[in-house]
């Protein structure tokens, strides 16, 4: 991560639009800006949106009038990227938006990210093994971060002759459940690489059901590690985000 700039001179006021559906990803991100913000001498005021159209604007043109200088979209539904970057584009303030820290505008360097990462993983979990590997996400076709993982992991696994399986479950129990009931049968020889902590703890909790455990029956990764990972039975392994820099690039 790059050097953290020095403190504003004098203080300086920025915005946070927080989305009401906001996850612990999210919440994860915005305590980093927090205490980024404070390290900088910048005041943070928040504002609550619902979508990112006309109400979003409106609570920019609000922090404007409290004298915020920027506005910080620090977390949005992946597939609403292309209503975030719209109103990028029309806000009357500059907004910082995770497209741009990570490169979804850039889509040759996001898929190198995605395709080094995946890798390591699939390489890790098949150390000692000739586990089948599975990938596990959300059903969401718009899903842009979903798509780069999953084509860097179907091309890993097309390249070096390795059995493979997909997951992409909605939201509840009985899509999981039922993903957990078909993969049950690969017991012992089984690793799943999960798209966050969320997907990998709802896995665990539907294998457990099965009277199955990781481990000794299957492996998981999770990605961003939250804090409901290191309370899970047994923790859960995952790929750790640099809140800290993620902030500070905001």
């Amino acid at each position: 991560a790059p050097a953290v700039a020095s403190p504003a001179p004098g203080g300086k006021r920025l915005g946070m639009l927080i989305a009401r559906n906001s996850d612990a990803y999210a919440h994860r991100i915005m305590q980093a800006v927090a205490g980024v913000a404070a390290g900088q001498n910048l005041e943070i005021s928040s504002g609550w949106i619902g979508d990112y159209g006309p109400a979003a604007q409106r609570q920019i043109e609000f922090l404007k009038e409290e004298g915020c200088v920027a506005v910080m979209v620090p977390w949005f539904e992946p597939s609403r990227a292309g209503d975030v970057l719209a109103l990028a584009r029309q806000a009357s303030l500059p907004v910082a938006h995770p497209q741009i820290l990570f490169g979804m505008d850039d889509n040759d360097s996001a898929t190198r990210r995605a395709r080094t990462f995946i890798q390591s993983l699939c390489r890790y979990l098949r150390h000692d093994g000739d586990d089948l590997l599975a990938y596990l996400g959300p059903d969401h076709a718009d899903n842009g971060f979903l798509q780069q993982r999953l084509g860097a992991f179907s091309m890993h696994c097309a390249a070096n002759d390795i059995p493979q399986a997909v997951g992409l479950v909605k939201e509840g129990s009985g899509p999981m459940n039922q993903l957990a009931e078909r993969w049950a049968a690969h017991k012992g020889r089984l690793s799943v690489l999960a798209y966050d902590d969320d997907h990998a703890l709802r896995f665990m909790t539907a294998m457990h059901r099965l009277g199955l455990c990781a481990p000794a029956d299957y492996r998981i990764i999770g990605f961003n590690n939250t804090d409901g990972s290191r309370f899970s039975d047994p923790p859960l392994t995952t790929v750790e985000q640099n809140y800290g820099h993620v902030a500070t690039q905001l």
